[in-house]
C-alpha cells in the first residue's frame, strides 16, 4: 500500500472498561499453556468467558482455569 493510501486510524471508544490487575497474570499463564504447537485449532486459543469470569487454557495434557476475574461484558470469546 503506498504512503498516505492506507485507511485512516479508528476513533477512541467513548467508553473504555476496566480491567482488574489479576487479568495480566491469568493471560500470561494461559499463554504458557497454549505453546501453538498443537494440531488442534481449540488448543491454540485462550477463551474468556465474560459473564463466568474465566480464563481458560489447554495443551491437550493439563487444563488452566483462572476465576473470579472481573471481565467486562458478558459474552465469551
Amino acid at each position: 500500500m503506498p504512503f498516505g493510501k492506507h485507511p485512516p486510524f479508528p476513533d477512541q471508544p467513548g467508553d473504555w472498561a476496566g480491567v482488574t490487575s489479576d487479568l495480566p497474570a491469568a493471560l500470561a499463564a494461559a499463554s504458557e499453556i497454549c505453546t501453538g504447537e498443537s494440531s488442534r485449532y481449540a488448543l491454540d486459543c485462550v477463551p474468556l468467558r465474560g459473564s463466568a469470569g474465566e480464563v481458560l487454557a489447554s495443551d491437550d495434557r493439563q487444563v488452566l482455569i483462572r476465576s473470579g476475574i472481573d471481565l467486562p461484558g458478558e459474552t465469551t470469546c
